[in-house]
């Protein structure tokens, strides 16, 4: 039980050690992604921009990324060419129209980015699944990440994290 409370700390530490929060101007989610794809090559978090766009883009694909009534959405993936499990926090200077639920669409200002290895260790899967769920059940949570600064949004995903 201590040893997977201390390898968790030890997840939880890299992780937010490359937490990212950024401004970005985008005219659509394929140039979001293009940005975010760039962004974690340049910040040695992937060794394959083109995949992860790939993967993202697929991702989205299948649907239900936005968060129903937050403005927010989830873009997430697994990739082999992940050196580092990746959370970041994208601010839309102008908002987007992402598909919602259904036939709906929804005007997205905050886009939330996790990647994780292909092959991750369940301790970091676990933590990324809670945080996801964070995104649908914790007012605080969302509106941390809307506006919140790097310190604010690192203390509430150790809350979250925390709780269980």
């Amino acid at each position: 039980m201590i040893e997977n409370q201390n390898r968790k700390i030890k997840y939880l530490d890299e992780t937010l050690e490359n937490l990212n929060i950024k401004n970005i101007k985008a005219k659509d989610l394929d140039e979001i992604i293009d940005i975010i794809a760039d962004e974690i090559f340049e910040i040695k978090i992937t060794t394959d921009k083109d995949e992860i766009k790939d993967l993202i883009k697929k991702r989205e694909m299948m649907g239900n990324t936005v968060i129903p009534g937050s403005n927010i959405a989830l873009l997430h993936t697994r990739s082999d060419s992940i050196l580092v499990p990746y959370i970041g926090i994208y601010r839309l200077v102008n908002p987007v129209k992402m598909r919602s639920i259904g036939f709906s669409y929804e005007d997205v200002d905050t886009i939330l980015v996790m990647i994780a290895r292909k092959k991750e260790d369940n301790t970091i899967l676990e933590m990324l699944g809670e945080i996801s769920i964070a995104l649908v059940d914790d007012e605080e949570f969302k509106d941390t990440l809307k506006t919140g600064s790097i310190d604010d949004v690192k203390n509430i995903i150790i809350k979250i994290l925390n709780k269980n």
